[in-house]
């Protein structure tokens, strides 16, 4: 059940933050959410049928100063699988902005903790994008931060600039500016669609410099003859294979997953497999990733997670095993998924960097609130793109070529869903989510027989043109299986903006289809043409989907509305 309250909208670049109550007294209200002012509304999914609810809003600008309460709006939830009644606008408020009843480009401020969506995962999908959600919002892909796309969402069909400084729970600073190119607005249907080019510059320096002090930071070894720090990596795709006396079913869950996380960074053909989902001894010869659950008796102070990593003179990683303490469990989730991912990139070849760098690869838990949802900071995500993207075993740390500060985004959003691609160095990073549903599609009464939806599927080629054509998923509720089309595929060149159907070259052979199962509120490839789908269903009924499909020519994101 979801409820819709906006108010009149503030471009001045502060943040509104909503309370909410069921009586009208805001001394009794709490907070429920905190968004750009400029993004006049708000989802509230934590309502109750038949409650009434007020609403208050408060505006905080750059320095911390709060307006005075807003007069309330009221709304009353609704049965499951019906709209929510309009919150009465506040007192001088306009008709909305078009697209502002869509659902925004990025995730709203909020809980910022990982929580898995569905149990159990299978090995044999360990190469697809990970499914999470926060609570209220359903992810698929790599979240691109609460800021991310924070100036896109504002941004007209014209240039923006804008900059700020930031300081980190761990007191370091950085000043980030931020500007928006060509900015592109168009509708395809219900979907609004931008195409934007973004430069990020930090004022102590360039994307490539940080990345250079990243691996220098991380380098497990220096050349002997000049003392240079250089990289160890694989120069193979590693298995990873995992067991050991403490070895649990949510062991081999969670493990699951964490390998989802790390391989969305890695490129493609990159990518980590695990040969089975049941614990088994290491292989002798030991080759690969081991990682081995063990009791806290074998582990000395608070040690939650070591690995020793096994290399050659080059610089080539032979073979690498973790070992994880049991007690990792009694930490949140995001604070256990923290264990495994950040010592399956130490396997990877990459070691601790200092906490003042935004990552997941201090010694200590990260805590900061703007940690993305899937873990990785853009610095670790560029480090394992360069190390087996573009470097050798033994390479200098900064031997990894051009690394600039530019992107390009291709983003799309509707009343249920939001989705997107960045193109960022060679490298593309899908995503696409949603409001969390109330039940699995399985058990939503309100559906029966064979459901559609239809919406919008937009990506890259590796050669970095623009992608778009319509998308559609046909599920038959009886057996959850299905298909999934997405057709009129149409390419653009690089930098140009996808137009209306028909004013780009047809991409392949225009089409491409998939079989689908479904599991709970997600969904996967099952066979005909190539590549890794991976979807869920969003909003509280399921009026939408979404989900990315990675491909060796074609990285994109999708969306769609429920007929």
């Amino acid at each position: 059940m979801t409820c819709e309250v906006s108010w009149t909208g503030n471009d001045s670049g502060d943040d509104a933050i909503i309370f909410r109550s069921t009586v009208n007294d805001p001394s009794t209200a709490t907070e429920i959410g905190r968004v750009w002012a400029a993004q006049p509304v708000i989802f509230d999914s934590s309502v109750v049928a038949g409650t009434r609810y007020y609403y208050w809003v408060v505006f905080v600008d750059g320095s911390g100063e709060r307006s005075s309460l807003s007069p309330p709006a009221s709304a009353c939830a609704a049965d499951f699988g019906q709209s929510c009644s309009e919150a009465p606008a506040l007192p001088g408020a306009t008709d909305p902005v078009p697209g502002a009843s869509l659902l925004p480009f990025q995730r709203e401020a909020g809980n910022t903790q990982y929580q898995p969506l569905r149990q159990p995962r299978l090995a044999s999908e360990a190469r697809q994008a990970p499914v999470y959600h926060d609570g209220t919002h359903l992810f698929v892909g790599i979240d691109q931060g609460e800021d991310a796309l924070s100036d896109l969402e504002a941004a007209g069909a014209s240039s923006s600039a804008g900059s700020e400084t930031v300081v980190t729970p761990t007191g370091s600073t950085y000043t980030r500016v931020r500007k928006s190119q060509r900015t592109a607005i168009l509708e395809r249907g219900d979907w609004t669609v931008r195409h934007a080019a973004v430069s990020e510059e930090r004022a102590q320096g360039s994307a490539s410099e940080w990345l250079a002090a990243y691996l220098r930071e991380s380098a497990q070894v220096e050349r002997v003859e000049d003392g240079t720090p250089v990289v160890l990596r694989f120069t193979s795709p590693p298995a990873v294979r995992f067991g050991g006396a403490a070895t649990t079913a949510a062991d081999a869950d969670r493990l699951i997953r964490a390998v989802q996380i790390v391989n969305a960074s890695l490129p493609p053909a990159w990518r980590m497999e695990m040969p089975s989902g049941v614990p088994e001894e290491a292989p002798v010869p030991q080759d690969g990733i081991y990682v081995e659950f063990l009791p806290s008796s074998d582990f000395s102070g608070d040690t939650l997670g070591s690995t020793n990593t096994a290399y050659y003179s080059d610089g080539e990683v032979s073979n690498a095993t973790i070992t994880v303490n049991k007690g990792y469990r009694t930490h949140e989730e995001r604070g256990a998924m923290h264990v495994l991912v950040h010592e399956l990139i130490h396997a990877l070849g990459i070691g601790h960097v200092p906490s003042s760098f935004r990552s997941i690869m201090p010694s200590r838990l990260h805590n900061d609130d703007d940690m993305p949802l899937s873990l990785l900071f853009p610095l670790d995500r560029a480090a394992l793109q360069a190390l087996y993207g573009r470097m050798e075993p033994g390479d200098a740390f900064d031997d990894f070529g051009a690394w600039t500060d530019a992107s390009t985004y291709l983003l799309g959003n509707g009343d249920h869903a939001a989705f997107g691609v960045v193109w960022r160095n060679g490298y593309a990073e899908p995503w696409a989510y949603g409001y969390l549903p109330e039940a699995d599609l399985g058990d939503n009464p309100d559906l029966a027989g064979t459901v559609t939806w239809e919406g919008l599927l937009l990506g890259f080629t590796p050669g970095a043109e623009p992608v778009a054509g319509a998308a559609e998923l046909d599920v038959n509720l009886a057996d959850l299986t299905g298909n999934a089309a997405f057709t009129g595929l149409e390419a653009w060149a690089v930098d140009e903006v996808p137009g209306d159907t028909g004013t780009g070259v047809v991409w392949g052979d225009g089409d491409l289809h998939y079989g689908i199962a479904v599991t709970g509120n997600t969904f996967v490839q099952t066979g005909d043409d190539e590549g890794l789908l991976t979807g869920a269903f969003v909003g509280a009924a399921h009026e939408g989907m979404g989900g990315v499909l990675e491909r060796e020519d074609l990285v994109a994101a999708f969306g769609g509305t429920r007929d």
